[in-house]
Formats: structure tokens, C-alpha cells, sequence
């Protein structure tokens, strides 16, 4: 669940983390406490504004667009790793072909 951050504050149960106004909280890494998003959310603090606004709903349309995203961004990874994979195998062929030897020069002692 995600609440609009209504007031720059420091969250001291998520490591003070600094939440400006117009982000969302909490932030990735960190879960919402239900009581102490309602404490946010109230006046009843000692600066008298609350801090957060209410839960951030996604339709289902939403849902499913942003999931529809996340699949062809998985898909698009995985794309790309199965030819960086191609490239390794290439090398490794390669690599082969030339007798499996390294070819850097062998370094030889300075003269004294």
C-alpha cells in the first residue's frame, strides 16, 4: 500500500529517511506499519499538519497495465542475457580453435 507524502518529514523507523512532499511512502526497501500510517495521516502530532495523505488506490486497469510492463521488461532482460551468453559461447570457441592458449607473451627476466 502506497499513501502521497502531504509534508517533508524524517521517517525514524525507516532508517530517517527523508520523504519530501509529492513521493509516495514508503519507500522500496521499507513496509507500512498500519498504526503508523494512521499517526502520519493525523493532525495529533506535535506539528499539528499530518504527513501523509490517504492510500494511493490502483484500478485494476492500472493493475494490469503496469503488470503488462513488468512482463515485457522481464522479457527484454531476458533477451538480452541469452545473447550476452551467445557472445561467451562465441568466445569460448574461439579460444579453442586457437588450442586453448592464452596468447599474452611470456615475460622474460630483465639482463642484468
Amino acid at each position: 500500500m502506497k499513501y502521497p507524502v502531504l509534508n517533508d518529514f524524517i521517517e525514524k523507523y525507516h532508517k530517517n529517511t527523508l520523504y519530501k512532499k509529492g513521493e509516495e511512502y514508503p519507500k522500496e526497501g521499507f513496509e507500512a506499519d498500519p498504526e503508523r500510517v494512521a499517526f502520519l495521516q493525523s493532525n495529533k502530532n506535535r506539528y499539528g499538519v499530518a504527513f501523509l495523505g490517504p492510500e494511493i488506490k490502483v484500478s485494476d486497469e492500472e493493475a494490469e497495465g503496469i503488470e503488462e510492463v513488468v512482463q515485457e521488461e522481464v522479457a527484454s532482460l531476458d533477451e538480452h542475457v541469452e545473447e550476452s551468453s551467445d557472445e561467451t559461447e562465441t568466445d569460448e570457441a574461439e579460444t579453442a580453435k586457437k588450442g586453448g592458449k592464452n596468447n599474452t607473451r611470456k615475460k622474460t627476466p630483465a639482463k642484468k
